[in-house]
C-alpha cells in the first residue's frame, strides 16, 4: 500500500478517509462520518476485530480521568485532538461540570481538522466558558494564542489539566510525542495535569504484537499517520513526574474502563494510558 498524505487535514473531503470521521465512527453516538470512512473502518477491524472496542475504552478512560480531576478541583482543561462532538456521550466540559455541582468550566477543545473545530464551534455557541480553535497541537504557544483570540478566559498561570486522547499516536516522530508534550510543560503552571493515552507496540513476545504492526501499515495507508510507539517511547512524556496509579500502563490494567459485562479484547492491550501531576518547584528541587 502507498502512505497517504497528511500535508492537510481532509475536513469535509469525501474522497479520501478523515481520522476525525472514523473516530467518530467508532465511538458510541458518532453521526458524523461518510462511506468511505466506514470502509476504513472495516478494513482496519478485518485485521483487528477488536480494535473499535479498544478506541471505545480509550475514550471511557479518558472520561473517567476527567471525572477524577474534577472531584480534585480542577476545572480548566486544554483538549489537545479534541476530534468531532459525539451524540449521546457526555463531553469533557459537561463531565467536569457534573462533577463539581455544575458550576462553570472552562475548557478550550483543539483539532488541526476544520471540520471537527466548526461542529465543536456550532455545539459549543450557547457556552461563553467553551471554546473550539483550530490549531495544530505541536505548536502550544500557537494552540494558547488562538485559545486567547477566541476569547478564552482560562487563567494559564493556575492549575489546568491538559488532556491527549490518543492524539499523541498521529504526531509525526519529528518533533515526536515526547518534545510536544515537554513544550507544554513549559508553559504549564504547577499542581497541572497531564493525561495520555496513545497506541503502542508491546514488542514481539506480546500476543498482539502482530496486530499492532498491521495496524500501523493500515493507518499510514489510509490516513498517513498512526503510530504505534515502544513503551519508552510514551514513557518519556512523563519524565519526571509520579504518576498515578497504575503508572503508564494499558487500558487492561486500569480499573474497569467499560462496563464489567463487557471484556475488553487484545487489541486493548494496545493502547497505553498514563496520568501525572506537574509538580511545584519546590519538589522539583527536592527530588532532581
Amino acid at each position: 500500500m502507498t502512505a497517504a498524505s497528511v500535508a492537510d487535514p481532509v475536513g469535509a473531503d469525501v474522497g479520501r478517509p478523515s481520522l476525525c470521521r472514523m473516530y467518530s465512527h467508532w465511538y458510541y453516538g458518532g453521526k458524523d462520518h461518510y462511506e468511505i470512512d466506514r470502509d476504513a473502518c472495516q478494513l482496519l477491524a478485518q485485521h483487528a476485530p477488536g480494535w473499535q472496542l479498544a478506541v471505545r475504552a480509550s475514550r471511557a478512560w479518558l472520561r473517567r480521568r476527567v471525572g477524577d480531576l474534577a472531584a480534585r478541583g480542577i476545572d480548566r482543561f486544554l483538549v489537545l485532538g479534541a476530534g468531532l462532538p459525539v451524540s449521546g456521550e457526555s463531553a469533557v466540559h459537561e463531565l467536569a461540570a457534573l462533577e463539581l455541582g455544575n458550576r462553570p468550566v472552562q475548557v478550550v477543545y483543539v483539532d488541526r481538522d476544520p471540520l471537527a473545530t466548526a461542529h465543536n464551534r456550532v455545539v459549543l455557541a450557547d457556552n461563553v466558558y467553551v471554546h473550539a480553535v483550530e490549531a495544530d497541537l505541536t505548536d502550544p504557544a500557537d494552540v494558547l494564542d488562538r485559545a486567547r483570540a477566541a476569547g478564552s478566559f482560562i487563567d494559564w498561570s493556575t492549575p489546568i489539566a491538559v488532556l491527549l486522547p490518543d492524539s499523541l499516536s498521529h504526531v509525526p516522530d519529528d518533533p515526536g510525542p515526547a518534545t510536544v508534550v515537554r513544550r507544554y510543560r513549559e508553559l504549564l503552571a504547577p499542581g497541572s495535569w497531564l493525561a495520555v493515552s496513545h497506541y503502542t507496540d508491546p514488542g514481539p513476545r506480546h500476543p498482539a504484537h502482530r496486530t499492532a504492526t498491521v495496524l500501523a501499515e493500515y493507518f499510514a495507508a489510509l490516513v498517513g499517520t498512526g503510530r504505534f510507539r515502544s513503551g519508552a517511547e510514551i514513557a518519556a512524556c512523563f519524565d519526571g513526574l509520579t504518576l498515578h496509579e497504575p503508572g503508564l500502563a494499558d487500558l487492561t490494567a486500569w480499573p474497569a474502563p467499560l462496563s464489567s459485562a463487557t471484556p475488553l479484547p487484545i487489541e486493548a492491550g494496545l493502547i497505553l494510558c498514563g496520568l501525572a501531576r506537574i509538580p511545584d518547584p519546590d519538589t522539583l528541587r527536592t527530588h532532581p
